[in-house]
């Protein structure tokens, strides 16, 4: 199946003058997701609608299809949906549903032709139809997902989020976990003790495999936080996003409001916390130093002491993150580094990770991607994770496109499948974090920063996804089996099975 950018082929008429499209005089267009498919014969008008090929329209999608001419029956499958057709039939079966065809498929000139739109729609895709250049425009963002449901969780508009799926995921439950109003679970973890451990903005909770509530323990961690910095005769002021009020920065310099200002107008947000002394806590471009409100800087971990270089051109090495716990530790967080200062400000833990967005606990505990770890003989060692094992790396978000998911081989590194947002008014936002389970299911999940969730096969083909019409708050993902697997977001804890 050969094909075509749209954008190319505008081109090519623009160019030649043509008032109409080069194929026009042979029949219709057919694009899916921005291409244009060069079928295996012309796509037709018959009685009022299009038809095309019926390998073009299945094949294109990602769908198998096969003819049976002693039965004159068409098949076609996509994952678990499975829709069966006949010539001259205006009936069409899909998964034991009976759904009526506005024209049947018809046999011409050798070609089995099925009506384009039926299909799609029946696979669950978007399908559109663009009168001036005469093209039957295909999305396959959701294809294969023609069940809705209604979750018990709300977006930030007040409308229910929705599960789309094959007929192949289902909610066993859904609870409350003994969270208070106005309190949001943060992360999710399994528990060394066979339990589940949820990270919230007030406290850390541990829950049962049915989501009720057994533990409450408080969280005793200061968040990081970003300070609006401006540049002053003698370094910088600044003030915090939900205050007024201004405090010196005397004859420093931060990397981080060096690199906004270049592409940003003052003043600009720089990573920060205050600890329990009110001291004010930021990344320098001698190290990680401590201010109190005057402005006078009262200690300082150099950058050779961190094992940190920066440079408001080199964002490699900029603090992200910054927590500090009831012992007084400080946890910093750069792009694929941990380290852990006491409260002496001794670097006590400095290593390399994998880790996406760790959230540190008390204990020295810290969970990341649906696991939990605990700092011993500085390093941090694995103490639980789910039944599949810890979260993978084979499934990464582009650099270059954070719309564009990759499955990377383990042995070669190479990328086996791709996946994109396809659908041009899709307004999910970009990816932020991809999960891989290894086991027999091959689950891999991917969620965006406005609080969608994809779950995947092996062979990069939707089971699933969760989302809404509008913002809602990132999703925590932990498979509890190869069979169910736990969502948790905002104030709801659900659990969903495979079938």
């Amino acid at each position: 199946m050969r094909k075509m950018t749209l954008g190319l082929l505008m081109c090519i008429i623009l160019l030649s003058g043509a008032a109409t499209p080069i194929y026009a005089q042979t029949g219709y267009g057919l694009s899916i997701d921005g291409d244009l498919i060069m079928t295996e014969a012309a796509p037709i008008n018959h009685q009022g609608s299009i038809l095309v090929p019926m390998r073009d329209i299945f094949e294109g999608l990602g769908a198998q299809v096969a003819y049976d001419a002693g039965t004159r029956q068409i098949t076609g499958q996509y994952g678990k949906v499975k829709i069966v057709m006949k010539l001259g039939a205006k009936e069409a079966d899909r998964n034991g549903e009976t759904l009526a065809m506005q024209q049947p498929p018809v046999l011409m000139d050798d070609h089995v032709y099925v009506p384009v739109r039926f299909i799609g729609e029946a696979l669950g895709v978007k399908v559109s139809y663009n009168s001036q250049y005469r093209i039957v425009e295909v999305f396959s963002e959701n294809v294969g997902l023609i069940y809705q449901e209604q979750l018990p969780v709300r977006d930030s508009k007040d409308k229910p989020l929705t599960l789309h799926h094959q007929g192949n995921v289902r909610l066993l439950w859904s609870q409350s976990a003994g969270l208070r109003a106005g309190e949001y679970v943060v992360a999710a973890s399994v528990g060394n003790d066979g339990n589940i451990w949820l990270k919230t903005t007030d406290d850390l909770l541990v829950v049962d495999a049915e989501g009720k509530l057994q533990q409450r323990a408080p969280l005793k961690l200061t968040d990081s936080t970003y300070i609006m910095a401006s540049m002053s005769g003698t370094g910088y002021t600044y003030s915090y996003l939900e205050g007024t009020k201004t405090f010196p920065l005397k004859d420093v310099e931060l990397p981080m409001a060096d690199w906004f200002l270049k592409t940003a107008y003052d003043p600009v947000p720089v990573m920060a916390l205050r600890d329990v002394n009110g001291q004010l806590i930021v990344q320098t471009d001698e190290g990680v130093a401590g201010f109190d409100e005057t402005g006078r800087q009262v200690w300082t971990v150099g950058q050779e002491e961190l094992g940190l270089f920066t440079s408001k051109d080199d964002i490699a090495d900029f603090i992200w993150s910054m927590v500090a716990d009831g012992k007084e530790r400080l946890y910093l967080l750069t792009e694929g580094r941990m380290l852990v200062l006491d409260d002496h400000r001794q670097v006590i833990n400095r290593e390399d990770t994998q880790w996406y967005y760790p959230e540190v606990l008390p204990d020295d505990m810290l969970m990341d991607r649906g696991s939990l770890y605990k700092l011993e003989d500085g390093s941090y060692r694995l103490v639980a994770s789910p039944p599949t094992g810890p979260a993978t790396d084979m499934l990464s978000i582009d650099k270059e496109d954070w719309h564009q998911l990759h499955r990377v081989d383990p042995l070669t590194g190479q990328i086996r499948w791709s996946y994109r947002l396809k659908s041009p008014n899709y307004t999910s936002g970009s990816l932020i974090s991809a999960l891989s389970f290894e086991d027999d299911a091959d689950h891999l999940y991917a969620t965006t920063n406005s609080g969608y969730l994809y779950g995947f096969d092996g062979d990069g083909k939707l089971r699933f996804t969760i989302d809404s019409p509008y913002e809602a708050d990132k999703m925590n993902v932990v498979p509890l089996s190869s069979t169910t697997f736990l969502v948790a977001v905002r104030d709801v804890l659900m659990c969903f099975e495979y079938n």
